[in-house]
């Protein structure tokens, strides 16, 4: 562990970034706790937090631990089996931070024919639920329909007859239903079969003209829950997310 400065603690002797002389030996009892499991502790950032916090009590110019003081630094210490298991996760962790480094690597060398990369990337942070809804969904139109993708353009207007169709409702409502009835799925309406983004907003606008004192985007979603609980049940309506996305103007019913 260092004495001085905001080095890291360390395992090995090949790991130390300032001279040897800076740091201390700590010598553990293992039957309680792990060397890998202090380190990481110490090299979080509230183990970092709590050794500056008794740096800061040191006098002098240049704040050195020492023996008595490094004894006053607070460390949690869980159970042994507890202790494994932060490790393994920390392990991970080094892992994931690893490959997102080597991905941003290939991305900065290959910006443009590196799309798989950038798929990957997109997965992560999606896994993680680090996108905005509007990057799910250009992600989803990007990917194309699949067995857990579907697009839609309308929920009752027919393009071909230019009037509302109940077939057309069905439609959608079918295809909740199938993913309320396996592993899930998302839909997206405003979206053509060529994955053109082509928007609700006519749909919208024609049919679910805003009335004194209320809001279109409100109208249009009440219609939305109206439907789904009238064909799938209002008991299932709460496994049900919906909501409108809007992209360059054009706005997407995304449910899932």
């Amino acid at each position: 562990m260092p004495l001085i400065g905001i080095q890291e603690t360390c395992l090995e002797l090949n790991e130390l970034k300032i001279k040897p002389h800076n740091y201390v030996q700590l010598v553990l009892d293992t039957d309680k706790v792990i060397p890998a499991y202090l380190k990481n502790y110490l090299n979080s950032s509230f183990g970092k937090m709590v050794k500056n916090i008794e740096q800061d009590k040191i006098g002098g110019i240049i704040k050195r631990f020492n023996k008595k003081t490094l004894g006053k630094i607070p460390v949690g210490v869980p159970q042994i089996e507890e202790q494994k298991e932060v490790i393994d996760i920390f392990t991970k962790l080094e892992k994931l931070q690893n490959k997102v480094c080597e991905l941003s690597d290939s991305i900065a060398t290959n910006p443009i024919s590196d799309k798989s990369n950038f798929e990957r990337i997109n997965i992560l942070l999606e896994n993680l639920d680090l996108l905005t809804d509007e990057e799910k969904v250009k992600n989803l139109v990007h990917n194309g329909e699949n067995n857990e993708v579907e697009f839609k353009q309308t929920i009752n207007y027919c393009l071909d007859t230019n009037k509302k169709e109940k077939y057309v409702r069905i439609a959608w409502v079918k295809t909740v239903a199938a993913f309320l009835n396996s592993n899930g799925g998302s839909l997206l309406v405003g979206v053509s079969d060529h994955e053109e983004i082509v928007g609700i907003n006519y749909e919208m606008e024609t049919h679910f003209k805003q009335k004194k004192g209320s809001i279109l985007e409100d109208n249009y979603m009440k219609h939305v829950k109206d439907i789904l609980k009238d064909y799938i049940g209002q008991e299932f309506y709460p496994y049900i997310e919906s909501k409108i996305v809007e992209l360059n103007n054009k706005k997407v019913l995304y449910v899932r």
